[in-house]
C-alpha cells in the first residue's frame, strides 16, 4: 500500500490581513513527518520508480511525499527538513513560472485573496462575470475547499473550476497589477533554476502542467500544449526525463478521458489526482489518489 501526502505552502508564519492558505508552518511539517513514520515506512523517488508494483501490492504501507507549484518555500523551509530526516519527495513544477518569468492565475488569486476582504471580491467577481451561484455549486465549492469558510471556499471555486483562464484572467491581472511587481513576486515566489538542479539530481522533479489550468475544461490541441510543453522545458533545463504528472486541482472534473491520454501519449507514466484514499491497486497509474496535508495525522482535521 502506498499513502501520498501533498503539500503547497511551508512558512514560518501565515499571517496575513485575510488568512486564506492552508499550509503548514516549518515545525509542523517536520512534526507530521515524524508522526507519518510511525504509520509507515518514507520511501525515495527511485524506489517509487523501480519497486512500485512491490510497493502497491504490499500488505504494508509505505509513504511518499509531494509538493506542487514549485514555490521557493519548498525548497527553502520543506527540504531543508527533508534533508535532516533524509527524505525525498516530488516537486510538481509549473514551466510559464521559469521559462517566461511570470505569477501564474492562481497564486495572482492567492496573493489579492491575503490583501482583500473576501466578500467584497466575491461580490465584485460575481458581477463581472455575471454569474450567480447554483445550489450545486455552493454543495461542491464546500467539498472541494472544506478547509475555508462557506465565503472562501465559493470564491476559490468560481475561479478556479467555473470559469476558463481567459474570461477571468482580465479582471485578475488588472486586480494584480494594482497591487504587486509581477516581477518582483516571480522572483521571491518560486525556485531558481540552481534549485530545481538541485533536486532534479535525485530526480524529485515531475511535470505539474505549463500555466496550471484546470484541464479538464481544455480543448485537445490546447490540453496536448498544457501537458507537452511542460514536459520537453523541464527536461531540457533539467537534462532528465520526466514521467511523472501532477494534475492542477486533481479532481474528478479535471481527471477526463482526454487528459489521461494526453499524460499517456507524452509519455507520463504516473498520475497524481487530489482524491483522496491509499494506493494499493496496479490497475492505472495515472490516477494515483493523494491525501491533502491536513487530512492526515498531524493536520486540520486533527485539531482538536
Amino acid at each position: 500500500m502506498l499513502t501520498i501526502v501533498n503539500y503547497h505552502y511551508i512558512r514560518k508564519s501565515f499571517e496575513s490581513k485575510y488568512p486564506s492558505i492552508f499550509g503548514m508552518t516549518n515545525s509542523q511539517f517536520k512534526e507530521q513527518l515524524l508522526l507519518l513514520k510511525n504509520e509507515g515506512d518514507f520511501i525515495t523517488i527511485n524506489e517509487f520508480n523501480n519497486n512500485y508494483k512491490d510497493l502497491l501490492n504490499s500488505r504494508n504501507n509505505f509513504n511518499l511525499i509531494t509538493f506542487d507549484d514549485g514555490l521557493k518555500e519548498q525548497f527553502t523551509n520543506a527540504y531543508s527538513v527533508l534533508q535532516e530526516l533524509n527524505l525525498e519527495a516530488y516537486f510538481f513544477l509549473n514551466a510559464l513560472n521559469f521559462k517566461e518569468k511570470k505569477v501564474s492565475l492562481v497564486h495572482k488569486i492567492h496573493l489579492l485573496k491575503s490583501i482583500l476582504e473576501p466578500k467584497l471580491f466575491l461580490k465584485q467577481l460575481k458581477l463581472e462575470l455575471n454569474y450567480n451561484f447554483s445550489k450545486l455549486d455552493k454543495k461542491r465549492s464546500r467539498k472541494v475547499y472544506r478547509f475555508d469558510t462557506i465565503v472562501n471556499a465559493e470564491l476559490k471555486y468560481l475561479l478556479n473550476f467555473l470559469f476558463p483562464n481567459d474570461s477571468k484572467a482580465i479582471i485578475i491581472d488588472k486586480l494584480f497589477d494594482n497591487h504587486f511587481n509581477e516581477i518582483e513576486v516571480n522572483n521571491s515566489l518560486y525556485m531558481n533554476e540552481s534549485e530545481i538542479l538541485e533536486l532534479s539530481k535525485k530526480n524529485m522533479i515531475g511535470n505539474h502542467t505549463y500555466n496550471h489550468k484546470h484541464l479538464g475544461v481544455l480543448g485537445k490541441k490546447e490540453l496536448v500544449i498544457e501537458i507537452t510543453e511542460s514536459k520537453k522545458y523541464l527536461e531540457k533545463l533539467t537534462y532528465s526525463p520526466i514521467n511523472t504528472i501532477s494534475y492542477p486541482y486533481g479532481t474528478e472534473e479535471v481527471i477526463t478521458e482526454d487528459v489521461l491520454k494526453t499524460a499517456k501519449d507524452s509519455h507520463h507514466k504516473f498520475g497524481f489526482t487530489t482524491e483522496k484514499g491509499i494506493n494499493g491497486s496496479l490497475d492505472n497509474l495515472l490516477i494515483l489518489k493523494r491525501f491533502d496535508c491536513n487530512d492526515v495525522i498531524g493536520g486540520k482535521k486533527y485539531e482538536g
